[in-house]
Parts: structure tokens; sequence; C-alpha cells
């Protein structure tokens, strides 16, 4: 479950300054129910994956992706790295609807130091599987130890609030 190869990403480069952040958004098919970030982490432990999990990385207060009320993120992530999937999947719960949407749950961006959206993954690329991923992270990380990430992407989005995960452990 895709869950669980986040958790092991973050564990991987955790000493490189690589974080993943996780952004639920209940627009696919009404999979993120959740009212509060509570019933997010419980949803999480005890339902899907459930057996317990606790994710290790952060989690950001529900956001919409697409539509009308999109979170400006994603306005500018899309607009820098087009679409990793050539359909979309149905019912689609937002209007309107545009060729650069996130196509589905847990599609992915690589987001560089420098703010700049580097690529952009289908929501079936498994972050515990793909060598793919793996090595774009791995380059990515080498550019910035190396210096050579550039400083022109930075940009004034504010990203939601986020939901400390390890706050919730108990």
């Amino acid at each position: 479950m895709q869950y669980y190869g986040l958790n092991a990403l973050q564990d991987k480069y955790r000493n490189d300054s690589f974080r993943v952040l996780g952004v639920p958004c209940n627009q696919f098919k009404y999979q993120e129910p959740a009212a509060t970030s509570e019933e997010l982490m419980n949803g999480l432990k005890y339902a899907r994956p459930g057996h317990g999990f606790v994710p290790n990385f952060n989690l950001t207060k529900k956001t919409d992706v697409n539509g009308q009320m999109e979170h400006q993120l994603f306005t500018y992530m899309k607009s820098e790295c087009p679409t990793a999937a050539n359909r979309f999947r149905q019912p689609i719960l937002y209007e309107p609807i545009y060729t650069s949407d996130v196509r589905w749950n847990f599609e992915k961006f690589l987001i560089g130091r420098d703010g700049s959206p580097v690529y952009r993954y289908a929501s079936t690329i498994d972050p515990r599987t793909s060598q793919m991923l793996d090595a774009d992270i791995a380059a990515e990380i080498k550019k910035t130890i190396h210096g050579h990430s550039l400083d022109h992407g930075k940009t004034d989005i504010d990203i939601p609030t986020t939901t400390k995960t390890t706050d919730h452990q108990h």
C-alpha cells in the first residue's frame, strides 16, 4: 500500500533533508471523509491501511487539489509538471475539469529544494518498488548536496496547515 511506501521513503532519505508531505483530499470517490486531523489519523491507524499504522511524515489538512477550490500550491505544481496519467477515473467530483488535473489519490510531485516542481508521478507508482522514483529523488538530493540547486523557483505559496503525525502516535 502507498502509505507504507511513503514511510519507507521518509526513512530512507531522512538524513538527506528529504521530506514527504501528504495532502489528504476527498475529491476522488470520497475516499478521505475525515472531518478532523484526529479522525484522519484514526482512519489510518485502524482502517486504511490499519494494523496500527502511523505515518512518519507530515500530513496537511484536507485540501482540494482540483476544481474551483483547488489550493494554489496545486495550481502551481500542475502548471509546472504535465500530467502523469492519460485518463480520469469516475466519478469526477469537482468542476471545472482540466487536462492537467491530479487524476487520483497518491499522485506524487517531487519538489526541488528551490521550491520548483521537478517531476510528477502517476498514482500507480509504488514508492517501495519504483526504481525511477528512487533514482529521481537521489539525483535531486545529489544536486542539492553539490550546490547545483538553482534558486529561481521560489514562490510565495503558503502550504496548508500541517499536522505533525508523530504527535498522534499514542
